[in-house]
């Protein structure tokens, strides 16, 4: 079962790898019924693999043996809402983990984040400050509820999060896409270009960094520059979304 841990906690979300740690898990819930960790690991396992309806089955599984255990019902809550878009069950499993533990960070950011997705952004805004209350150094914390004050149009109070995240982990390249898209949004387009140069400095497969970069490059008419970045995409398969190939190929009167 330890194996089968591991190879979740490394995010090694290959299927065959999954599918072999959904053995393992099984295995040991054959050994011990009431080992509630071995069906919360496989229901992850299922989750990430896609299946909702057994992920949902293991994590209910895990109250019924332990009904205080606040983290199955936050991955419940993920399960009901990203794998069956079941708004009001996930919200209800959310709030049940938060009586449980009213001061653990993570389940505010989990909550705020579901709140950011449904549109309840004064919601997820105060989830989120009580996530930074408990745990001032909570980077994905702060980026998150950048990314709503960005959606907001609260740019500044969107890049001083991001600032902050960037203090905190500067190493993430998707901090600075997202303080990227914000600096975009805010017409700041020499920024934007810089932090989207950082990101695919720190991963070059960022495909999100490389497809802002284009679109940036082309609102400036720097069609060259913009071509070599589509080039490059293209020399390591990665995908370009076809409405900024079509405008390049508009406005530059060029092919590649």
């Amino acid at each position: 079962m330890e194996k089968a841990r591991r190879l979740i906690e490394d995010n090694t979300y290959y299927i065959e790898i999954i599918d072999k740690a959904i053995i393992s898990f099984t295995k040991a819930i054959e050994i011990d019924k009431k080992n509630y960790i071995a069906y919360e690991g496989r229901g992850v396992a299922h989750y990430i693999r896609g299946n909702s309806t057994q992920a949902i089955s293991d994590y209910t599984k895990v109250i019924k043996l332990k009904p205080d255990y606040s983290h199955a019902y936050v991955n419940r809550a993920s399960a009901y809402f990203y794998g069956e878009g079941d708004i009001d069950k996930a919200e209800k499993d959310f709030n049940k983990a938060i009586k449980i533990k009213p001061n653990f960070a993570i389940h505010y950011l989990r909550r705020g984040d579901f709140y950011g997705v449904i549109g309840n952004n004064n919601q997820a805004i105060s989830d989120l400050n009580k996530a930074i209350e408990f745990k001032p150094d909570y980077a994905d914390a702060h980026c998150i509820r950048g990314s709503i004050y960005g959606l907001l149009h609260k740019y500044d109070k969107a890049i001083a999060d991001f600032n902050k995240a960037i203090e905190i982990n500067p190493g993430h390249s998707e901090f600075y896409v997202t303080r990227g898209t914000v600096y975009y949004k805010n017409k700041d387009l020499d920024r934007a270009l810089s932090d989207l140069g950082k990101a695919i400095e720190l991963n070059p497969n960022n495909i999100n960094a490389y497809n802002l970069k284009v679109g940036i490059l082309t609102l400036q008419s720097k069609y060259d520059e913009a071509w070599k970045a589509v080039n490059e995409m293209e020399r390591k398969g990665f995908y370009v979304m076809p409405n900024l190939r079509r405008k390049l190929q508009k406005v530059s009167g060029r092919w590649n």
